[in-house]
């Protein structure tokens, strides 16, 4: 149909006022600036620190690289679409948008269902089904290959197109509406229900057996291994629960949209769904951008890692270091040599004894007899007039004179 001879049915706004652009750009920093770095900050972790290449966290790894695809190019390409009226990025954009978008979130969810399973063989099952570097290695290439597989409709089944009107030059990325309405079905499977259900199966059989656990009192191991048990699930659990949150949204709208395309009135798209369409993108976003703080905050390695990295350490350390308690300072006796341990005392405690000190020769007497001042020659920071107590490595402040209560000693 010739449309040149009409003129465009709609607002001609070319792009949108400089306050909302300002607005949302302003909101997606934080996503790119967390995301970019907490992402790259994981990988050179695990990376470089020897004790962490596990298979477990080789999954966590892949899950980063997904991640920080995601924050790097889908914001901007979303951006780029959202502030114009007319399609901005070409025909090689119109291929490349959908189909990279779509792997790389596709890649992310299936890297949490691995992460999931890989919890499960560790907690539930026998070791001998654990997961070793070689079988991770053929779970990551899985997930790349599954996410690029399933998202390369979108690169085939969407071409650039121009329309001339009489008084504007439309520009589009038009989607096949034989073919992607229905393949919208199978990416929300993808994206959000097969993970989901991967996810809830996987930690509902840990928490079955983290109940058996529980009931099992014959052994006394069991006790420190649910700990760290149920720690793990709380993290991962975190990781599910955000997981629903930051998808079902873009789940919904999605339906809303295939529901319209059915009524041919996909071009009447209310301000109300344009905003919850922005919403529900930026929250798929910024749950890429905050993998890496919920790992940092739920798992002690990554976090111990985290703060001994100085980059870091201004942002991260700061929030567990003003939570340590300053320990109280004491004042202890000096001792320029290790003096011989008393006869009656024991290997862990500080002798209760003390010996008396002469002004002249330093000779030392104890209630049982006279010891030779060459065994015991204590030298203190300043001479005490009169009677003074000395004793091997304790805290002055804390001895009292002669048998009272000795509360507390510290070694140097």
């Amino acid at each position: 149909m010739d449309v040149s001879i009409y003129d465009y049915p709609r607002e001609i706004w070319i792009i949108k006022p400089f306050g909302e652009i300002f607005l949302k750009v302003v909101t997606f920093i934080p996503v790119l600036t967390f995301g970019v770095f907490g992402n790259v900050a994981l990988l050179c972790i695990i990376s470089t620190i020897r004790t962490l290449r596990t298979p477990t966290n080789i999954l966590i790894a892949n899950l980063a690289v997904a991640d920080l695809a995601t924050v790097l190019v889908c914001p901007i390409m979303f951006m780029s679409h959202d502030f114009y009226q007319n399609y901005s990025m070409g025909p090689i954009g119109c291929k490349l948008e959908g189909f990279l978008e779509g792997s790389f979130l596709i890649t992310s969810v299936l890297c949490l269902c691995t992460i999931s399973y890989d919890r499960l063989t560790a907690i539930v099952l026998l070791r001998k089904s654990r997961l070793t570097i070689r079988g991770v290695s053929v779970l990551i290439f899985g997930t790349w290959l599954s996410g690029t597989l399933l998202a390369l409709p979108l690169a085939v089944f969407r071409n650039y197109k121009e329309r001339q009107w009489n008084d504007f030059l439309e520009s589009f990325c038009a989607e096949d509406t034989n073919f992607l309405p229905q393949y919208w079905h199978v990416m929300i499977s993808a994206l959000v229900w097969f993970p989901l259900l991967v996810m809830v199966g996987c930690y509902s059989l840990i928490f079955l057996k983290l109940n058996l656990y529980e009931r099992n009192v014959q052994s006394r191991k069991h006790t420190i291994s649910l700990r760290y048990k149920k720690k793990v699930v709380k993290s991962l659990f975190v990781v599910l629960l955000i997981f629903i949150l930051f998808r079902i949204p873009f789940t919904t709208l999605v339906f809303i949209r295939y529901r319209r395309f059915l009524n041919e009135t996909t071009d009447e798209l209310g301000e109300d769904f344009k905003i919850l369409w922005y919403t529900s993108h930026y929250l798929m976003f910024l749950n890429a951008a905050i993998n890496p703080l919920i790992y940092g905050l739920t798992n002690d390695n990554f976090r111990r890692a985290y703060n001994k990295t100085s980059v870091w350490r201004c942002f991260w350390g700061s929030l567990y270091s003003n939570k340590a308690k300053p320990q109280k300072q004491s004042t202890v006796v000096s001792i320029s040599k290790l003096q011989p341990r008393d006869p009656c005392a024991s290997d862990h405690i500080v002798t209760h004894s003390c010996r008396m000190a002469q002004t002249k020769n330093n000779r030392l007497i104890a209630a049982s007899g006279e010891t030779r001042s060459s065994q015991l020659n204590p030298i203190t920071e300043k001479t005490m007039k009169g009677p003074s107590f000395e004793t091997n490595l304790i805290n002055s402040n804390q001895f009292h004179y002669k048998h009272g209560p000795l509360q507390s000693s510290e070694y140097i």
